[in-house]
């Protein structure tokens, strides 16, 4: 309700800075440079506090035995440097479909890596047959419900979605 407020008044302000008052061009340009400067402002503003108001939660199936990892197992997990987790048991990564936002965001946390360097780092893994990538979800929707149905997957997930199907192992907080 909050981000529906703050767009909705976010369009009124980028709204009004765009109706100029009817007199010559020139006064009308004078004055309108301001309002738009107020108007970029809060718009950056709005699409910034988007991108950094949710945690990355990495989770498991909560029968699995690993009840916490740290930032170099996991990112081992999603490389293919390890197949299985701490405990021996194998891993079956999932990963968001490409494009995704949450998939640019963890990649670039966890390896500092793009996902465009991602894809070229598996493209090389998997041509030399020395690992394979992780699973992609059709949908990040569906992220909880195919953790929840195999108790050897790991995936990461906006915080702010977690359900009681799932366990969290690490959370990175922005």
């Amino acid at each position: 309700m909050n981000r529906l407020f703050t767009a909705i008044t976010i369009f009124s302000i980028f709204r009004n800075a765009i109706r100029l008052p009817s007199v010559s061009a020139a006064a009308c340009f004078a004055a309108s440079i301001g309002r738009w400067k107020y108007c970029y402002f809060f718009l950056s503003l709005f699409l910034w506090s988007g991108t950094a108001c949710a945690d990355l939660a990495v989770i498991v199936h909560p029968d699995n035995a690993v009840n916490e990892m740290n930032k170099r197992q996991v990112t081992d997990l999603f490389m293919g440097s390890y197949s299985s987790f701490p405990d021996g048991t194998t891993a079956i990564p999932i990963d968001h479909p490409a494009g995704s936002a949450i998939r640019s965001k963890f990649y670039q946390y966890f390896t500092g890596k793009s996902v465009p360097q991602i894809n070229a780092y598996w493209a090389k893994l998997i041509f030399s047959g020395r690992a394979t990538p992780p699973r992609v979800a059709p949908d990040s929707a569906s992220i909880p419900k195919i953790v929840a149905e195999n108790k050897n997957a790991i995936a990461y997930m906006d915080s702010s979605l977690l359900t009681s199907e799932v366990k969290v192992v690490y959370i990175f907080k922005e």
